[in-house]
């Protein structure tokens, strides 16, 4: 089985976005927007990746699980409205 750092990825994402975010004050080119949307893309396979390890990582701890699904609502209803 390979092992991925997730975080790290999610990381590298959260950076390049932003990295892209500051180069243009102005707001995005079309080249920059289609990057913003892969990255968001790969974040969102990355995410789903996570949610089970994540939900079994945190079984025996109600508060931090309950966060943890709390993250994981706020991203569906993101990917909802998206579908609009």
């Amino acid at each position: 089985m390979e092992h991925r750092d997730l975080f790290g990825e999610m990381n590298k994402i959260i950076k390049e976005m932003k990295r892209l975010n500051d180069a243009h004050p102005e707001g995005l080119d079309e080249e920059s927007n289609r990057r913003v949307s892969e990255l968001l893309e790969e974040g969102r396979k990355i995410g789903a990746e996570l949610d089970p390890v994540m939900r079994d990582f945190y079984r025996n701890d109600p508060v931090r699980l309950a966060a943890w699904e709390d993250i994981m609502q706020v991203c569906s209803d993101e990917d909802e409205e998206e579908e609009e």
